[in-house]
């Protein structure tokens, strides 16, 4: 929604504003909404608005009518701001039969956070914290996992469908010499 003068001429964020942004975007839309949703409204868009001339509200309100849920937290940042989406695992304590994991919302962009957690037998449980709680203007959140084994390994996003800027701080890993840490 910024216009593409607002960039300086040959500058690559004027590429990437105008090209892989809108393609990362709608990436993280299918991973949010579902294959199968995704592409129902994609297909409803594309019937609906054949040889016409649809505005961006248009896509937006189909994908709203499809999903049956409103996207505007979504649908904000995305396309009218330049903040970015940057979530971290802030830090993972044990305690007794649980372990205490924070994430910590360091950007702008609210989204739902995905975990995945590891145990020491291999088994890998999924979590999700709901993108209300960033909404909420919270600027970190920690969830408790109950039971055995002990959690050795915590990931954000691990198949690394949404557009975090910085990666290094999504996982968290037991320190082998002391078997609890954070980052």
């Amino acid at each position: 929604m910024r216009h593409g003068d607002r960039y300086p001429i040959g500058s690559l964020a004027r590429v990437v504003a105008g090209y892989s942004k809108p393609e990362s975007v709608l990436h993280m839309l299918r991973a949010l909404l579902g294959d199968s949703v995704f592409h129902r409204a994609f297909r409803q868009y594309a019937n609906e608005w054949q040889y016409k001339h649809p505005m961006p509200y248009d896509l937006f309100n189909t994908f709203e009518n499809v999903a049956g849920r409103k996207l505007d937290w979504f649908w904000t940042p995305w396309f009218y701001t330049t903040w970015t989406l940057d979530q971290a695992v802030a830090r993972v304590e044990p305690s007794g039969d649980s372990v205490a994991i924070t994430v910590r919302d360091r950007g702008f962009v609210p989204m739902p956070v995905r975990l995945a957690v590891t145990r020491a037998d291999g088994s890998v449980e999924r979590l999700e914290i709901p993108v209300d709680v960033w909404l909420a203007d919270r600027t970190s959140t920690t969830v408790e996992v109950v039971g055995k084994p002990e959690v050795v390994r915590v990931e954000i996003d691990p198949e690394k469908d949404f557009a975090d800027v910085d990666r290094s701080n999504n996982v968290w890993e037991r320190k082998a010499e002391s078997g609890t840490g954070g980052t």
